[in-house]
């Protein structure tokens, strides 16, 4: 081994931990977006909640009032 060699493997070692880390992160973000995605998939409180808050859209049954100043 050379002088270099021991300092090189805990460097890499602990580059590795911190991967390991972010990539136990990153799988948790995927598993929350698939998540979100099913549920806009199939839970219709979730679709409607969009569909208002994000395109603007009402139900039949309800009335726009605009109002001026």
């Amino acid at each position: 081994m050379d002088d270099e060699g021991l300092p090189r493997y805990r460097a890499l070692r602990d580059e590795l931990r911190g991967l390991e880390v972010r990539n136990a992160e990153l799988a948790a973000k995927v598993q929350e977006a698939k998540a979100q995605v099913q549920s806009l998939r199939d839970d219709e409180a979730v679709i409607e909640q969009v569909a208002r808050e994000e395109l603007g859209m009402i139900s039949p049954s309800e009335v726009i009032l605009f109002v001026t100043p």
